[in-house]
């Protein structure tokens, strides 16, 4: 997942650091945070930091797997593989 200067979008990438298969992130809109997630985005926008802001609801969206199309978010992807209790 890429999320930054060079786009928000899930890729496979290759060997040599080539991204193929890329698929737009889909932003979570503001009111659809929860959590740590709005809190992060309401402190963001409250100084002032519309891109860290951006970014938090490109983060917090909808994932798209360039493997096999399935759609999730990477929060709840990222919670559920580093669960210590799992």
């Amino acid at each position: 997942m890429v999320i930054g200067t060079r786009g928000h979008y899930s890729t496979i990438r290759t060997e040599q650091l080539d991204d193929v298969e890329r698929r737009t992130l889909r932003p979570a809109s503001p009111e659809q945070l929860s959590g740590t997630g709005r809190w992060m985005y309401e402190v963001a926008v409250r100084d002032g930091r519309d891109a860290l802001a951006d970014t938090i609801v490109h983060l917090f969206g909808r994932v798209e797997c360039p493997r096999c199309a399935s759609v999730f978010t990477f929060a709840d992807a990222y919670t559920a593989a580093n669960n210590p209790r799992a």
